[in-house]
């Protein structure tokens, strides 16, 4: 019995340490097959048959972690959908470009953002799912607001002038002064005087 499975098992553990730190899930298909040709040599199997066994074991290998990554970028793409699905992003004309597509801040990052079957015009959209890097919207929320400062609320009544006037206060009432009878009364109603008896 040769003492190549050792060399054979030492190479797998080195390929599963790197792939612990690069995490491309393809270097399991290679430690698969390390380990396969390891098996083959415990077997005393020739060195063509561990060459044969280890490639077998790592195509089979590979193609189960071509699956098993695209499952798990699925799965990925579909919680951050849940997340993402319903926002708001807000489209300028300015970053409208000549395809119908816009560039739009969100996240506090720049995306490429299309509507399916429409050219983007500028307003608030809703955010229906994320394609790979770019935002797919759906329905149209808004247009841009273009309000000046200081102008008036929808709906709101310029006040008039007396509204805008404010109220003053009452004069403080004048006390009443009796009428003075006129000196022409006074002498008139005055008795006359009397004679005195001589």
């Amino acid at each position: 019995m040769t003492l190549y499975y050792i060399a054979w098992f030492i190479l797998a553990l080195i390929v599963v340490i790197a792939e612990m730190n690069l995490m491309s899930f393809y270097l399991l298909a290679v430690a698969a097959g390390a380990i396969a040709g390891g098996i083959s040599a415990y077997l005393e199997n020739s060195f063509q048959e561990q060459i044969i066994w280890a490639a077998l074991a790592t195509l089979v290998a590979s193609c189960f972690c071509y699956y098993l990554r695209k499952r798990f970028k699925q799965m990925s793409d579909r919680h951050s959908n849940q997340l993402d699905v319903g926002q708001r992003v807000v489209v300028k004309a300015d970053n409208i470009k000549e395809d119908g597509t816009a560039q739009v801040t969100y996240r506090g990052a720049q995306w490429d953002a299309y509507l399916p079957s429409a050219v983007l015009t500028p307003g608030i959209y809703f955010i229906t799912k994320i394609d790979g890097a770019k935002l797919v919207l759906g329905e149209k929320l808004a247009e841009p607001s273009a309000s000046t400062p200081g102008a008036a609320e929808p709906g709101a009544t310029k006040p008039t002038a007396c509204e805008a006037t404010p109220p003053t206060a009452p004069e403080a009432a004048q006390p009443v002064q009796p009428e003075q009878p006129n000196q022409s009364e006074q002498t008139a109603q005055a008795p006359a005087p009397k004679d005195e008896p001589k």
